[in-house]
């Protein structure tokens, strides 16, 4: 079992103390993948050869090269030609293929040493078999013709042998090759955007999507559409891989989909339809907007100016507060995110958000002015940090976000000079320097509560002339080290899941962490093996409890770089981006740790204090004053964040100080004329099963746990102290914990 705390409402507190549960911490490396539906992909993905093939053309003699006519499947109502694949070029695509298909024909192989064999026909079934057998191991290229049929043929399946050469084909039911599926092992999560060719796609509506029942996974592009870089398979295939593999799924959505399109999508996740099962429910599911809303090189560009016109056209709520260009493609994304996280939400209800359903926002490496744009765009309307905001329901930002996201690559500062001997030390090749270039990154992620993660990285070339060079290294066996380097800074960062950026070695620069020919000596491919055996390496971002920083020591602040040994105070100002700022911090174990700080706002402004994401206070102090200690649960080996927003006017930070190896009790102000309010505090204990709940007030008071529907589960009148309720025989999910005495009710939340 496991138990989460989150505050979801709370009057204004000198202080109050919550207990957060973090997930156990864990090396978790992802790949991104390519798209099955590519007839040359040396992957061999789809064990039926026929779900990649490329097209049909007529071979009536009249019009060579036109496409036949097809039915409502794409399969041809005459006889036809079709080009299975072409530039497959990877020397092993001999053996037993196992052909069958709806109707008769004739069937002979075109450009292929390649025989047709066994072949026999079910009247009963309308049903033909057969076996192509392929003797050539250099043949990268096939055709089928497909002659004297009935009205065409149909459900054409070609099953590859189980290995090159083989005499035996896979079943006709098996989705997937082996050998993919094995090259997978070492991953946590498959990173589909590339699979389901979402850059550039032209799908908005539902009925636009690639269907399984379509004869090919790559369909032709229907009139009036564009698809500048084709289409991908249909969203079933994605789910049948997560379920087949045991691999968590990140899905990225075509950035035209409509609301509609995103709820039918999180339905078929879901349910599943007739033709896949639901996601498995242990595999959790990633969800991100397109990919790389920032980019105007092709083919991002295309999504990138669509968001950005997009933004001019929708207005409010992107320019609620005025901001010119309504935000233009940054605030656009931020505001589809959210969006697409409340329609999950929906569909899945709020126990499975944030914790199996996990949306995520990504950015691009060192762009701070995008990173700040659009994630606080989401906290100033959406969280109604601004007063200028409408929004009725307001949440934090990890209501709507799981997990920020940055690229992991490492570059080289210049070609110049560069060598296979000197290139391991120059620019973020060199790990301090990686470090240095990711902790911005984690410290925006950390200071909304997000967690903090890759959606892609690798060795990356610069090309200003080491792109030769890194090609020529990919498979040096010093590759491995330095992998191992760069992860485990990943580790020091806190860093979660790390997607690379592709399984297999393929196109201008070598960025597969395994090479096809010599798997066994694929450098990055031992790393990341040796990477998941290993404990990770303990996290040191930030400062390390007990501590006391100046304000302008901080992480975050507007456009700023971190000034972590930086001095003197900070102001913040509620009415522009530099509104709030935040400060790291780590502890090498579980402790109970107590925050302060030192500040002074100015006329009627107020200051939030944040920690992880969560407000656990809210003060207001014109003279030069410190804060009750606000107690909190610390998780060790994991970066933590105080985050500190200006409301209404401005707020100067003087100091911040996290006292450690508690426990701790809420302090008030030695002025006594000041009221307190009751602390609400609710505290798991795991071993026991057992949830405690505190008020802290000397009156008598009612408690209530209810479930999201409003059921009462449990319920203790007219009590002091601290009571405790077994949560042991409670089923899993979300609850409300209610503490009411004569004048204050309070409110928190826990997962089960």
């Amino acid at each position: 079992m496991r138990i989460g705390i989150v505050v979801i409402l709370a009057p204004v507190l000198l202080g109050f103390q919550i207990t957060v549960c973090a997930e156990v911490r864990d090396n978790r490396i992802g790949i991104n993948v390519g798209s099955p539906a590519v007839d040359y992909s040396p992957d061999k993905i789809f064990a039926d050869a026929m779900r990649s093939h490329r097209s049909w053309e007529r071979i009536d003699g009249t019009t060579p090269g036109v496409e036949p006519p097809l039915d409502a499947n794409f399969w041809p109502t005459t006889d036809a030609r079709c080009l299975v694949w072409h530039g497959l070029n990877t020397g092993n695509n001999n053996g037993t293929y196992r052909l069958s298909f709806t109707g008769t024909a004739d069937v002979s192989p075109f450009l292929a040493v390649a025989s047709i064999a066994n072949k026999k026909y079910d009247a009963a079934t309308n049903k033909t078999t057969a076996d192509l057998v392929i003797t050539d191991k250099e043949n990268p290229v096939l055709f089928l013709n497909f002659t004297n049929t009935s009205g065409g043929v149909k459900n054409i399946k070609l099953m590859r042998p189980l290995t090159p050469g083989s005499a035996q084909s896979y079943p006709d039911d098996r989705v997937f090759t082996d050998q993919y599926l094995n090259d997978l092992t070492p991953f946590k999560c498959i990173r589909y955007v590339d699979w389901g060719v979402i850059q550039a796609s032209g799908d908005s509506l539902w009925s636009d999507r690639t269907k399984w029942s379509d004869a090919r996974q790559a369909p032709p592009i229907p009139a009036g559409k564009d698809y500048p870089t084709g289409r991908g398979p249909a969203w079933e295939s994605v789910i049948m891989m997560a379920n087949t593999s045991g691999k968590d799924a990140w899905i990225c959505l075509p950035h035209m989909a409509t609301d509609d399109y995103i709820r039918n999508l999180a339905k078929l996740f879901r349910d599943g339809n007739e033709y896949t099962k639901p996601l498995r429910p242990d595999l959790n599911l990633y969800i991100e907007y397109s990919n790389e809303i920032w980019n105007f090189g092709f083919p991002f560009a295309v999504q990138t100016t669509w968001a950005r016109l997009q933004a001019l056209a929708v207005g409010y709520p992107l320019n609620f507060d005025g901001e010119p260009d309504n935000g233009g493609f940054a605030r656009y994304k931020a505001m589809r995110t959210v969006q697409i996280s409340m329609i999950f939400r929906e569909v899945f209800g709020d126990a499975q958000m944030m914790t199996r359903i996990r949306p995520v926002l990504c950015w691009q490496k060192g762009w701070i002015d995008v990173i700040n744009k659009t994630i606080s765009f989401i906290d100033r309307f959406y969280n109604k940090r601004d007063s200028r905001s409408n929004w009725k329901d307001p949440h934090p930002v990890n209501y709507y976000i799981y997990g920020g996201s940055s690229s992991g690559y490492w570059y080289t500062d210049s070609g110049k000079g560069l060598t296979a001997d000197n290139i391991w030390t120059n620019g973020t090749w060199d790990a301090s320097k990686f470090y240095d270039a990711c902790a911005n990154e984690l410290a925006w992620a950390k200071a909304y509560g997000l967690v903090y993660m890759a959606y892609e990285g690798d060795n990356h070339p610069a090309y200003n002339g080491d792109e030769t060079i890194v090609k020529q290294i990919h498979w040096d066996p010093r590759m491995k080290e330095s992998t191992l380097e760069h992860l485990k800074v990943w580790n020091r960062l806190d860093g979660d899941l790390f997607n690379f950026l592709v399984l297999h070695n393929y196109g201008l620069t070598d960025w597969g962490v395994l090479n096809v020919v010599e798997p066994q000596k694929s450098p990055q491919w031992q790393a990341i093996q040796e990477f998941n055996a290993a404990k990770p390496v303990a996290v040191d971002i930030g400062t390390t409890v007990p501590f006391s920083r100046p304000g302008g020591s901080f992480d975050t602040w507007s456009y700023e770089a971190r000034q972590a040994n930086g001095t003197g105070a900070i102001k913040l100002a509620s009415d522009g981006l530099g509104y709030a700022t935040s400060y790291l911090f780590n502890s090498a174990r579980d402790t109970s740790c107590k925050i302060l700080v030192q500040y002074r706002a100015e006329g009627s402004a107020e200051l939030d204090v944040e920690y992880d994401g969560n407000k656990i206070g809210t003060f207001k102090q014109t003279v030069l004053s410190t804060t009750p200690g606000m107690a909190i649960e610390c998780k060790g080996n994991k970066a933590h964040s105080i985050r500190l927003v200006a409301r209404n006017g401005a707020v100067n930070i003087v100091s911040i100080e996290v006292q450690g190896n508690g426990p701790y009790t809420t302090n008030v102000f030695a002025n006594t004329n000041r009221q307190v309010s009751p602390q609400l505090q609710i505290s798991p204990n795991r071993a026991a099963s057992v949830l405690t709940v505190s008020l802290s007030t000397p009156d008598r008071w009612d408690c209530f746990i209810v479930d999201t529907k409003g059921k009462l589960v449990e319920k203790k009148s007219e009590v002091r102290g601290s009571q405790h309720f077994d949560v042991a025989k409670y089923p899993k999910g979300i609850y409300l914990v209610t503490a009411r005495t004569a004048t204050t009710t309070m409110v928190q939340k826990f997962v089960k």
